[in-house]
């Protein structure tokens, strides 16, 4: 019943955001996914899993640590302390790597900006003492 009593209210915000136009929000968030991810790398000083023109709304981004340990604990941390929920993956793409790579799958939506990349680059700083 819930998703009846918000759907006014959707619509609402969403033709406040952006008329109503559906091109500009996947643009908007295409670009926030875009800036959004190229943030996260610079601040983990690691990279994207994809070119920019490979994704629309979800960037993968490396995270800077290979400790299975300390990577399978991160996002019920970052949940449960930040009230951020971001999953995480390895790749070892096809064991040509020493050791797996991990990589945090973030979403871009129409509600969130820059700073919201800049807190989680921040939370996940701080969780791995980078």
């Amino acid at each position: 019943m819930t998703q009846f009593a918000t759907m006014l209210a959707a619509l609402d915000f969403r033709e406040a955001v952006a008329s109503g136009n559906d091109n500009e929000i996947m643009t908007y968030i295409h670009n926030l996914a875009v800036q959004g991810g190229q943030l996260l790398a610079q601040e983990w000083d690691t990279e994207l899993l994809l070119p920019t023109d490979s994704f629309g709304a979800m960037v993968d981004v490396r995270v800077p640590c290979t400790n299975k340990t300390l990577m399978s604990d991160l996002p019920k941390r970052l949940l449960s302390e930040y009230s951020t929920y971001v999953p995480m993956y390895s790749w070892d793409n096809g064991g040509s790597w020493d050791e797996p790579k991990w990589y945090a799958r973030v979403s871009a939506q129409i509600f969130n900006d820059l700073d919201d990349f800049q807190f989680l680059a921040n939370a996940v700083k701080k969780m791995l003492s980078l």
